[in-house]
């Protein structure tokens, strides 16, 4: 892996039903009264939700 995995996602190591091993990124949120908890199979796309959380700087 090539890219550092950011603060705020996990990476955990899923079985699946068929008793596969893959890789999957949690992302969870925790912010007064916005609670997130989700889980992505691309870092990528586990990234630019995480981003998506944050709010702006200045914003109201």
């Amino acid at each position: 892996m090539a890219s550092s995995i950011p603060r705020g996602i996990r990476v955990i190591d899923w079985k699946n039903a068929d008793k596969s091993k893959s890789i999957r990124y949690r992302v969870r949120v925790e912010r007064g009264d916005f609670v997130v908890d989700r889980s992505f199979a691309d870092l990528e796309r586990a990234k630019l939700f995480l981003e998506d959380t944050k709010t702006p700087e200045g914003g109201c």
